[in-house]
C-alpha cells in the first residue's frame, strides 16, 4: 500500500502535519496551503477541491486530513469549518475519484455526552456523525480515534500538558481541578508507526489506537512535578472540573497496537519535558 505513493497532505505546519512529513519523508508529498485549506472548508468546498486535483499533474494516491482545531474557545463557526465540514467534502470527493484519505478524530467520540461542554468535541462528534450516516460508503476512509499527544513540534498552551510545562519553565503555580479525569497519553511518533501499518494492511472505517495504559491527571501531574523537584507548585482543586469526561473508561489495548511498542507515559512525559527545556 505504501511503495511510490504520492500523497497529499492539509495542515504540514502544524503538529500533526509536521510529524507525518517526517515519518512519510520517502513519498512524493503535496502539501496544501492554508488558503486553499480554508477554501475546501466552506459549503463549496467539493468544487475547489475537484479544481485542485485536476490542476495536479499526478493524482495523489492517498491524502493525510493533518488540519483540525483543537482550542474550544475558537468561535464555533470556525471550528466547524475546519473540525467538520472540510473533512466531510474531502470524503466525499475522495469517493468519487476513488483516492484513499485518513482523517483524525478523538477517542472522546466514544464517551457518551463528552461534547456537552467542549465545543471542539462537539465539532469532532459532527464529522463521526457525518462518516456513520449513510452518505458514505467509508471504504476509501481511515478514520482514526486518537488519544492526546505528546512530543513533535510543539505543545499546545491550552491543553493540559502544556499548561503543565509551561509551569515548570516558568516555575509557577499548577493550577488544575481536582484531576479525577482519565486520559492516555500517546507520543505522535508511535501512533504514526500504527499508522503507517494500517496502511500497509489497507485498513478503513474506524479505528482506534489504544494502548491501554491510562492516568489520572492528578496523578501525571504529581509524578511530573516531582521528578523535577517542584512537587510544591503543584495546586489540585483550585479549578471547577468538566461534569462532562471521562472519569471512568479505560479503553483496553487493541489489536491495532498489540505488536507496536509504546513508550512507558509518565517516563515518556518527562523526558519530552526535559528535551524541551534543553533547548
Amino acid at each position: 500500500m505504501l511503495e511510490n505513493k504520492s500523497i497529499l497532505l492539509l495542515g504540514s505546519s502544524g503538529i500533526l502535519g509536521s510529524a507525518l512529513v517526517e515519518e512519510f519523508n520517502s513519498h512524493n508529498i503535496t502539501r496544501v496551503a492554508r488558503h486553499e485549506v480554508d477554501r475546501w472548508a466552506s459549503s463549496g468546498g467539493p468544487t475547489h477541491v475537484k479544481r485542485f486535483l485536476d490542476g495536479l499533474e499526478y493524482k495523489p494516491l492517498l491524502i493525510f486530513n493533518a488540519a483540525g482545531i483543537t482550542n474550544p474557545a475558537t468561535p464555533y463557526a470556525d471550528l466547524e469549518n475546519i473540525n467538520y465540514l472540510l473533512p466531510a467534502n474531502l470524503v466525499l470527493v475522495t469517493q468519487e475519484l476513488g483516492i484513499k484519505i485518513v482523517t483524525f478524530g478523538t477517542i472522546m467520540e466514544s464517551i457518551p455526552r463528552s461534547w456537552e461542554s467542549n465545543t471542539y468535541l462537539k465539532s469532532k462528534i459532527q464529522f463521526r456523525n457525518f462518516l456513520d450516516s449513510e452518505s458514505t460508503s467509508k471504504t476509501n476512509v481511515l478514520h482514526l480515534q486518537i488519544h492526546t499527544w505528546y512530543g513533535g513540534l510543539r505543545m499546545h498552551e491550552h491543553m493540559f500538558l502544556g499548561q503543565l510545562f509551561e509551569s515548570i519553565r516558568k516555575r509557577e503555580n499548577f493550577h488544575m481541578t481536582d484531576g479525577n479525569q482519565l486520559r492516555e497519553y500517546h507520543h505522535i511518533k508511535d501512533d504514526l508507526g500504527v499508522l503507517r501499518r494500517l496502511l500497509e494492511i489497507d485498513a478503513h472505517g474506524v479505528h482506534q489506537i489504544n494502548h491501554g495504559e491510562a492516568y489520572e491527571l492528578r496523578d501525571i501531574a504529581d509524578f511530573v512535578l516531582q521528578s523535577f523537584s517542584l512537587s510544591e507548585l503543584l495546586r489540585i482543586g483550585s479549578l471547577l472540573k468538566s461534569q462532562a469526561d471521562n472519569f471512568s473508561f479505560r479503553f483496553p489495548c487493541n489489536i491495532e497496537t498489540g505488536s507496536m511498542s509504546f513508550r512507558p507515559t509518565l517516563k515518556g512525559i518527562v523526558d519530552d519535558f526535559q528535551e524541551r527545556l534543553s533547548k
